[in-house]
């Protein structure tokens, strides 16, 4: 009886380690897969297409003023507050400006020519904050009406972002570590 049960705890012994080795290899298959189908967000602060816009569908894209704020290096704070702020002008800027690359790609099959004109509206979605304020504080100006060519070069769409003076300390409190996020929503209309 003594080997019997020897046996059974030897092999459990031998099973719990293969149970957590086929674990780690389906987790890992599972996350290349998953990896594989999440696409890298249009962010302002890297090279990337940028936003493709096609026949009468427009497209947005998430900005998160963290990525802009780690790529300068700089914090964002109200009109002449840099050089009050913290670490001065070296750490700290008035607005941040930067660009969205635009295309506009003909659909397969809809019949459009090749170098026809159309105009960019460009709009701000609302912005967001992981805190419970602040978001009001928050000023987002997308340039638009510029023109663009179908399958022609991208344009870029400039956007300027500044902060208005928190009114209280709580307002103050409530945006300074917060992370801020907006949308843009690209369209194009025929010429």
């Amino acid at each position: 009886m003594m080997q019997g049960n020897d046996g059974r705890k030897n092999s459990k012994k031998v099973l719990i380690p293969m149970y957590l080795l086929g674990l780690l290899i389906i987790g890992s298959l599972g996350f290349s897969w998953w990896g594989g189908l999440v696409n890298d967000p249009d962010s302002a602060t890297k090279d990337s297409p940028g936003i493709v816009v096609g026949e009468g569908e427009a497209v947005s894209t998430e900005i998160n003023l963290g990525d802009i704020a780690n790529a300068t290096g700089k914090k964002l704070v109200p009109e002449g507050r840099v050089n009050q702020s913290v670490g001065g002008a070296e750490a700290n800027t008035e607005s941040y400006t930067f660009e969205i690359p635009v295309t506009w790609k003909e659909e397969d099959g809809n019949g459009m020519t090749q170098g026809v004109t159309g105009i960019i509206t460009a709009t701000a979605g609302p912005v967001t904050t992981s805190s419970s304020g602040g978001a009001d504080l928050i000023n987002v100006d997308v340039a638009t009406g510029q023109s663009i060519t179908l399958d022609g070069a991208a344009v870029n769409v400039p956007v300027t972002v500044t902060m208005d003076e928190p009114a209280t300390k709580d307002a103050y409190e409530a945006i300074k570590d917060a992370t801020i996020t907006f949308d843009v929503t690209v369209s194009v209309a025929k010429n």
